[in-house]
């Protein structure tokens, strides 16, 4: 297309569609009526299955990144190999996610569900150093 007839394109859309007529087929709707969900009509469709017993977490100044990791992992062409499930969400959504498994970890430690837990156990210091103990080692 060249510019004339680039130029009688412009034209005709121009005068084809004035200002008025898109007054009159312009609507307004709510974004936040896209994203409300109706429960009854919910399905889950869960796409992945993974196993994790390891989770190294990042946080940036826009969100929260979680790789679940698959400890020890296994040798291929002479490397570790670990596999792992990256999930980045926004803080709000790690800020309810926290919420939600402590309370729920709590309430399954309370019902006598869990092998091993302790709400009482002191805070540790997050850290990439793996320690084991002695007896560990040798056996």
């Amino acid at each position: 297309m060249d510019g004339e007839d680039l130029k009688k394109a412009e034209s005709f859309i121009a005068r084809d569609i004035s200002q008025s007529e898109v007054k009159k087929t312009s609507t307004r709707f709510d974004v936040q009526d896209l994203y409300k969900i109706d429960a009854e009509k919910l399905s889950l469709n869960v796409t992945t299955s993974r196993y994790s017993n390891l989770a190294y977490i990042q946080v940036t100044p826009r969100d929260v990144t979680i790789d679940f990791l698959e400890m020890p992992g296994v040798k291929r062409d002479g490397k570790d190999v670990v596999e792992a499930t990256r999930i980045y969400m926004t803080h709000v959504a790690a800020q309810r996610m926290v919420r939600s498994l402590g309370t729920l970890l709590e309430r399954v430690y309370r019902d006598g569900g869990m092998e091993i837990f302790s709400s009482s156990t002191p805070e540790i210091e997050p850290t990439t150093e793996v320690k084991r103990n002695v007896e560990e080692e040798g056996a």
